[in-house]
């Protein structure tokens, strides 16, 4: 609860070197010594911990719980196009608000800080016939997060080519009924990335019926998740445990 520092500057590179001071700090631990010290990190987390394996090689072990594997406008666009989908919007429509969603956050990785207005947005929604389906045009909170350092450095992250460059062993897990960062499109973007890459250590597993909280849910929609009791279905933890005890007796290394 002593944080410094201006979180309105805040950025993903300040997550990531936080993430490894955290390291630093585990595996200094008189306790722990000789014990394998890895990162595990849900959503975004799950991207800065594949940053932080790129660029250490004292990372043990990497899990990623609800992580992306498509860059955060294939992500935003593909959570969005299936809820128009669900909807029973128009094909077509659809498919506008597809390309309008890449074109948007294209042009938020290239402006680099130059902020975007409502009016910018609106144009564009308009040159790709989004207009209908494109809500952040007139979303005052959307913007404001569209301007904000930190969302700006997520946008230019590019999971795949940080991804490529990790070689501790891999765990990504995610729920199938996720609506914010969907299971089957963001595994398979990983799994692409591992296999072209060589990787020889890595386990993808989509958890049927999770939300991306984890928890057992009925639509993965996000209202659910305060009247859900359950904090984080078992069978998740369990997978993450299992997969760790296939590759490290921890209570070996634990003894005197």
């Amino acid at each position: 609860g002593a944080s410094t520092s201006d979180r309105s500057t805040h950025t993903i590179a300040d997550d990531v070197d936080d993430m490894s001071a955290a390291l630093d700090r585990l595996k200094g631990h008189h306790d722990l010594r000789g014990v394998p010290s890895g990162l595990i990190g849900h959503s975004v987390g799950g991207l800065t911990g594949v940053q932080l394996a790129a660029r250490r090689s004292d990372v043990a072990f990497l899990v990623s719980m609800a992580g992306p594997g498509l860059s955060v406008g294939e992500t935003f666009a593909d959570r969005e196009c299936d809820g128009l989908e669900k909807a029973n919007t128009d094909p077509l429509a659809i498919e506008r608000h597809r390309a309008f969603t890449l074109a948007l956050y294209r042009n938020l990785h290239e402006r680099n800080d130059a902020p975007i207005d409502s009016a910018e947005i609106t144009a564009l929604a308009e040159r790709f016939g989004a207009t209908q389906t494109a809500v952040v045009r007139n979303s005052a909170d959307w913007i404001a997060r569209f301007n904000e350092p930190w969302f700006r450095s997520l946008v230019r992250c590019e999971p795949a080519a940080i991804l490529r460059r990790v070689t501790a062993p891999y765990l990504a897990i995610n729920g199938s009924l996720d609506a914010q960062v969907r299971a089957a499109t963001n595994l398979a973007g990983m799994k692409r990335v591992l296999e072209s890459s060589g990787h020889t250590d890595f386990r993808i597993v989509d958890l049927a019926g999770l939300n991306h909280l984890f928890q057992n849910c009925t639509t993965g929609l996000p209202y659910e998740y305060p009247a859900i009791e359950e904090t984080f279905a078992p069978r998740a933890l369990q997978t993450i445990g299992e997969w760790l005890d296939t590759r490290f007796n921890v209570k070996a290394s634990l003894e005197p």
